[in-house]
């Protein structure tokens, strides 16, 4: 890799050596990152050298991962809800949502799949095989609060950690994941009092825990095949081509008639379904997005990199869906580096007509909760203010 990036050193190296040669024999979704998992171990690094006795083994996709070490339940009860794990016939909404999640809900989706979550949990991981890493030692720090997993981080470092993920990092949590369980759906009784229920939905396991079974079971069956109630369409032409432009809106003026602003973000290279986390906008939030976007006059009118890279992907793809006079405009946010390094960004805000430069304000408006930049080229890290 040749494309700078932060915090790299020898043994951030060798651990991408270490990532290719272990990924070599295994399939997961998506391409795979080395550079992501690069950034991952110099990351954890530090963590990693208090925590007694672990050695490093290599770095893996996390979609490579199984399970979480504490779902290792017996089964107690008959699956609940299809099981097929065939790709959804999913319909493209053709506009925003008109019907809100109950009172204290929300609506979250991932993939080819919406499901609700309770409103107040936040965003996070499950603990993967390097948990104790994570906990820097014997130190258990669960996460601070309920939370939804949309998928799983981009790499984990795959360490010798001793025995099962400890009771205490358990909490209520719903994870959305590419299904790698061979388990059937249903419920199980986990540790520590608590209860998994798992339902498979298209391409999706939806796996809600909590020592409230009923919660759990509540959650799963929100989950539900995306239609015309969706805020995103579970795929997208900027998840596969880096040079796919949306169709142009010939006059900005237009924009000040808008009203609710949708944030779909893509895994780039994910097939069939790329859609990573969705996001609506309301109100002044919304305003301040469209007015960010369209009263930048700088055009970033950069054609590619020199070199080009071989294979070109892109760091952020984002799909900003606007409602104007009910019906629904996209604007396209794709940003990539170059890989000789340096600050110039390729991309922006993509009108269809014109790209607008990316920049940092743009960029905390964007990268809102569940949506995230989890590994970038330094000119895009730059720009956005990371």
């Amino acid at each position: 890799m040749n494309d700078t990036r932060h915090d790299h050193d020898e043994s951030d190296d060798r651990a991408a050596a270490a990532f290719r040669s272990a990924m070599s024999g295994l399939q997961t979704e998506g391409r795979l990152d080395p550079d992501a998992a690069r950034r991952t171990a110099n990351r954890r690094r530090t963590a990693a050298g208090l925590a007694g006795g672990l050695a490093l083994v290599l770095i893996v996709a996390a979609g490579a991962i199984g399970i979480p070490t504490f779902l290792r339940p017996d089964k107690i009860a008959q699956p609940v809800g299809p099981a097929s794990g065939q790709p959804t016939i999913a319909v493209a909404p053709n506009k925003l949502p008109t019907e809100a999640a109950p009172s204290g809900w929300r609506t979250e989706q991932y993939r080819d799949v919406t499901f609700q979550a309770p409103v107040d949990w936040v965003y996070d991981f499950e603990p993967g095989t390097d948990w104790c890493v994570k906990n820097e030692g014997s130190t258990v720090v669960p996460p601070p609060r309920p939370y939804v997993a949309l998928g799983q981080p981009a790499a984990v470092m795959d360490v010798q950690c001793n025995g099962p993920v400890p009771d205490d990092m358990i909490i209520d949590h719903v994870a959305a994941v590419s299904p790698s369980d061979k388990r059937a759906d249903g419920r199980y009784q986990i540790a520590a009092g608590f209860w998994e229920v798992t339902r498979t939905i298209g391409t999706v396991q939806l796996r809600a825990v909590s020592k409230d079974v009923d919660l759990a079971q509540r959650i799963v069956d929100t989950g539900a095949p995306t239609g015309p109630n969706a805020l995103c369409a579970p795929s997208s032409p900027l998840q596969n081509d880096p040079a796919a432009r949306p169709k142009p809106l010939e006059d900005r003026s237009d924009f000040q008639r808008h009203g609710r602003v949708a944030l779909c973000q893509y895994d780039f290279g994910a097939e069939p379904y790329g859609l990573r986390a969705a996001v609506g906008l309301t109100g002044w939030e919304a305003q301040t997005l469209v007015r960010e976007i369209t009263g930048n006059l700088v055009e970033n009118k950069t054609k590619g990199c020199q070199p080009e890279a071989k294979e070109i992907t892109l760091d952020l793809a984002v799909v900003i869906r606007v409602e104007i006079d009910d019906k629904i405009t996209e604007v396209y946010l794709r940003a990539r580096g170059c890989p000789d390094g340096g600050d110039q960004v390729i991309g922006g805000f993509d009108l269809g007509n014109k790209v607008i430069e990316l920049n940092e304000d743009a960029c905390d408006l964007v990268l809102r909760p569940p949506l995230r930049l989890d590994s970038a080229s330094d000119a895009v890290y730059v720009a956005c203010g990371r």
